[in-house]
């Protein structure tokens, strides 16, 4: 019995593109590794202009279907790779064939197609469900750098590699996923690139996590959601787990209107405000300790939103103060109390003080717990600073002494 390959010949910008690249030596190695026989047959696909959206090989084989999505011939700095995987994930959740695979073949390369954002792409890949079929005999010395070949074992390691990996862009925020003490969270950009990073970000969380998940979609433009496709990809894997599941559809910058006229708009205003000190500072880190514990790591305000709502400024105002991204930093739940309490203070030039209404022994405690007696000058902007002054015209810094 011969398995039968189907696939479209045309690239989105080459024309048989994949008549080239797929070589009757690559077809009969892709038959061997998904069949265990090498006899096939090959199908050209040219309905839709002959568009290989999803760089998708299709194997059938006894009865089962085998998807393989193609790795990139070289590294061009476009990630086509890790964008054409998600389309072939959308396709086989769709498939209602209870025989079926989702797999990864790489091609030979040139370049470096094992850099550390793609080897977290690839881990993602392999949290959701895709087998890597030929990475063991990829023809590049550099595969060799890509020594953790192994799915995400907890969403704290995929956290972690999130936050070693990720370029620090400001220009170009894109989705984020942490966590509070009581949910996971993914702020999810429905542009570009980034909508399939959410879409594996979501899936990755009912796989690897059993807390609630709330899915905020960041709508950019026209585009008011993330694709149909990738949203169904989403609920065939939340009805696989029993977590609670949330999703809100949300301006960029969290439409002040919109929040007000939602039943939970406090919940939407600190996720907001969350979303903006992920993009403005970077993942949940303490300021003050540096733990990176993402349920213990708190958006603390530097002008307190109560004192924001006392003041005499519009609503939008007071909303736009409440949620800025210079408004605030990453404290840690001791330091977060500490601060709220004026136990501990910042001045204007990012020192941290401590009131000298305390016990020696708890001055002791505090100053074990607190590494940095500066803030890092990433946090000290201009608006950080009046900030600060805002907070601290009602306070008495002359009873404080710098945390030593």
């Amino acid at each position: 019995m011969k398995a039968k390959i189907t696939y479209r010949p045309n690239g989105q910008k080459t024309p048989n593109l994949f008549r080239n690249v797929l070589t009757d030596s690559v077809l009969k190695d892709i038959c061997i590794r998904i069949t265990n026989q090498e006899e096939y047959e090959v199908h050209i696909d040219n309905t839709s202009n002959g568009i290989n959206k999803g760089r998708l090989v299709f194997v059938e084989y006894n009865d089962e279907k085998h998807y393989v999505t193609l790795s990139e011939t070289k590294d061009d700095g476009r990630n086509s790779t890790l964008q054409s995987a998600p389309t072939v994930l959308n396709l086989f959740t769709a498939d209602s064939s209870t025989k079926k695979t989702l797999n990864f073949y790489f091609l030979k390369h040139e370049g470096n197609l094992f850099t550390p954002y793609l080897q977290f792409g690839y881990k993602l890949l392999m949290t959701v469900g895709y087998k890597f079929i030929n990475i063991e005999c990829v023809e590049n010395p550099n595969s060799a750098k890509f020594t953790d070949r192994k799915p995400f074992s907890s969403l704290d390691e995929l956290i972690n590699w999130r936050r070693i990996t990720k370029k620090r862009n400001r220009s170009n925020n894109s989705s984020y996923i942490t966590k509070t003490e009581s949910a996971v969270q993914i702020y999810a950009k429905t542009y570009g690139a980034s909508k399939y990073e959410s879409t594996l970000f979501a899936i990755s969380a009912f796989v690897l996590s059993d807390m609630p998940v709330e899915l905020y979609t960041i709508v950019e433009g026209r585009l008011k959601n993330l694709p149909k496709s990738s949203l169904a990809s989403i609920m065939h894997y939340k009805g696989m787990f029993p977590h609670a599941f949330e999703i809100h559809n949300t301006t960029l910058s969290f439409d002040r209107n919109k929040l007000d006229s939602e039943p939970d708009s406090i919940k939407l205003r600190a996720a907001c405000y969350t979303y903006n000190l992920l993009s403005r500072i970077g993942p949940k880190k303490c300021a003050l300790c540096g733990c990176e514990i993402p349920e213990i790591i708190q958006g603390a305000h530097i002008w307190p939103v109560a004192d924001i709502k006392k003041s005499s400024l519009t609503d939008a105002e007071k909303f736009g103060h409440a949620t800025s991204s210079h408004n605030g930093m990453w404290l840690c739940q001791n330091h977060h109390k500490l601060f709220d309490s004026n136990i501990l203070f910042v001045d204007e030039d990012g020192h941290i003080k401590l009131t000298n209404n305390i016990t020696d022994t708890n001055k002791i405690f505090i100053v074990s717990i607190t590494k940095n007696d500066t803030l890092s000058k990433t946090l000290l902007s201009h608006e950080f600073k009046e900030y600060v002054k805002s907070r601290n015209q009602s306070l008495d810094l002359t009873k404080t002494q710098i945390i030593k």
